[in-house]
This record gives C-alpha cells, structure tokens and sequence, in this order.
C-alpha cells in the first residue's frame, strides 16, 4: 500500500474513533463536535469533513441521527452512540455490572408514641432499628433486598450473529409469618400478630439469566434482523410468595381466665407464586 494511502487509511480511523469517543459522553450536533475535537485534540476538521463522516457513520449502524428543535433559531440534528457503536469501541463486546445493597432499618425516639403489638400489616415491632419493609401491590408481599446485581453482556461473533446475556440476582424478601387473634374486646377488634421480627424468615435468593441471539441480514435498502430470547434459561423455580397466616388465636369470650384456642390454618404456607419458567420468544425486525 503506498505511504499516502496508508496515511489517509490512518487519518480516517483516527477520525472515526474521535468521533464516536465524543458522541459516547452523551448526544452532541456537528459544530459541537468540531469544537470538542478542536478543544481536547490536534485534529484539524472543518464541516465539509466532518458531515460525510458523520453521514458515513449513520448509514454503518454505528451513530443515530435525531433532529432536534427549539434550542436554537433551527433544528439541529444530534448524534448519539447505537449500540453497535459501543460495541465497537469495545472490539465486538462490552461488558457491564452494578451493584446495589441497603440497610433500611427504622429508629424511633424515646418519647415516641408507637403501637406495642408486633402488628403484621405495620410490618412489626421496628423500634431498635428493625428492618423498615415497603408493601408491593401484591398480598403478602414486603420488599426489602439487602443486595442486589446486575451482569450484562454483549458479543459481536461471526456471520454477524449477535449474543445478548443478563445475569440478575437480589437476597430474598422478607417472609413474615403471622398468626390471627380474636380478642372479644368492646370493639370487636381482630388483629395479625407477626411472628418474631420482620426479616427473621425470607425467601430464597432470586436469580435469572436471560439469553438473546439474533442476526443481521441486509437485502438491498432494506435490513432484516431475525432474534432468539430465552428467559430465565436455567428454569428457577423460586418461591416469591406464600401463604402467611399460621392459623388463628381466639381468646374465648366467655373463658377469661381459661387458655383460648388455636386453630391452625388450612393454607399455611400454600405456594401463591414461583419465579417464571422459561420461556422462549422469537421475533423479527425489518427496517427500510
């Protein structure tokens, strides 16, 4: 290859790489392009380069192109990483994780005035930093993750196949059980008692690994992306919520001085719901 072509070979790369560093950082239009470049490196580019290059980037699948109104006398259009940009900042793969972990826990003041019952529907007795849980919109259902992660990856292989994986894992909700006690006072008042404190007992930990495989064809102007999911592709079947209620107290009405009845519930511990089971989806994306 002669040392020109070599030379310019290497000028357009570097451009390219500039380019998709800048826009990396978050959406930016042309000038402001230019003017990062000019800023943080010895490029020397004008728009008459930097638009075929950017246009060249969009039709390649590596930038997304949006007009964008109303910041300025005219429409701008911005640019923005795609995906496959990123994946090819990355040499064909990425690789992405987070982490989370929480200790809520609830403190009250000496002179604060609080129900002495361990009541199940307040999520218990929480004085002296017990665990302070959310109610779901589902029964039975408190939400407390001490940990959780994340774990996402991405893998341009041969043939123009694409690999997509998410490996999610979190610590149990809290299992509170509780047992219901018919007093017999003036009111009538029947009230669910937790037993112990709220995260004594929890569910198993949860974790799911979803797949996806998919491939790009392109035929003429128009590009067809067929694609492959599996979720939850080690079939767990984990518990995520059962049937609270022990049983019931009663503590006689006409017996005070006698011991009262428990009648243990039928249901106790009856599977309400389990992690999904695997499941398999196909679809097809057609862009022209």
């Amino acid at each position: 290859m002669p040392l020109e072509t070599w030379q310019e070979q290497l000028r357009r790369g570097s451009l390219d790489l500039a380019i998709l560093l800048t826009v990396s950082a978050g959406p930016r239009y042309g000038l402001a392009i230019i003017q990062h470049l000019e800023a943080f490196t010895d490029l020397v580019i004008t728009e008459g380069t930097i638009y075929p290059i950017l246009g060249r980037l969009t039709r390649d699948g590596l930038l997304a192109a949006e007009w964008v109104e109303g910041e300025a006398p005219h429409a701008r259009k911005y640019y923005r990483l795609t995906r496959t940009g990123v994946k090819r900042l990355s040499k064909n793969w990425m690789l992405r994780a987070s982490v989370g972990w929480s200790s809520f826990r609830q403190h009250l003041e000496p002179e604060s005035i609080q129900n002495p019952n361990n009541l199940w529907n307040w999520g218990g007795q929480n004085d002296g930093g017990g665990l302070a849980s959310a109610v779901s919109p589902k029964d039975n259902v408190w939400l407390n993750a001490g940990w959780q992660f994340n774990l996402n990856g991405l893998y341009q292989g041969p043939w123009g196949l694409t690999l997509g994986t998410n490996l999610y894992g979190r610590q149990g909700n809290p299992r509170p059980y509780k047992v219901d006690v018919v007093t017999h006072d003036v009111a009538g008042s029947e009230w669910s008692l937790l037993i112990d404190a709220m995260d004594t007992y929890r569910y198993p930990n949860v974790y799911q690994l979803d797949l996806r495989l998919q491939k790009t064809l392109q035929i003429g102007p128009i590009t067809v992306t067929p694609a492959i999911e599996l979720f939850n592709a080690v079939n767990s079947n984990t518990l995520l919520n059962s049937a609270p209620l022990t049983g019931t107290y009663d503590v006689g009405q006409y017996r005070p001085k006698a011991f009262g009845i428990f009648e243990p519930d039928d249901f106790f511990d009856d599977i309400i719901e389990i992690q999904s089971p695997r499941i398999v989806r196909l679809g097809i994306q057609v862009s022209f």
